[in-house]
């Protein structure tokens, strides 16, 4: 049903911002930073139903956990459609998203990179 993905702004946010930052994946952490008015733990929670509807994905570097659109879902094509038009009526969440890696510290910056450089690799030898 999607009224349940648009049913919270915490839920609809986070789409929009897995959707609008340049890597396509994003953590809570920064979810929080950028869209600060949510508790954290109602985002975990979005973030974890997302995840078992199938239409997220994570990736766990440490303790962090990287939130992204899952592009074998049924729906990603149609739902990624939605979410970049509502990116063009509401650019202001596309440019928050834009700002997130600026916002990071140099080593965490490095840190993500190396991890998914890291990822990539163990991903094609599989």
């Amino acid at each position: 049903d999607v009224r349940s993905l648009f049913d919270t702004a915490p839920l609809f946010e986070a789409l929009l911002m897995m959707n609008a930052v340049r890597d396509g994946e994003i953590d809570v952490a920064s979810l929080n930073r950028l869209r600060s008015r949510h508790a954290q733990f109602t985002l975990h929670e979005r973030m974890h139903w997302l995840l078992d509807q199938g239409i997220a994905k994570v990736r766990r570097q440490g303790l962090i956990l990287y939130y992204s659109l899952d592009q074998s879902h049924r729906a990603y094509r149609s739902l990624k459609r939605l979410l970049d038009r509502i990116g063009q009526v509401w650019p202001e969440m596309v440019e928050a998203a834009a700002t997130n890696d600026t916002i990071k510290t140099e080593r965490r910056r490095t840190i993500d990179r190396n991890a998914k450089t890291r990822s990539a690799v163990r991903g094609a030898r599989s």
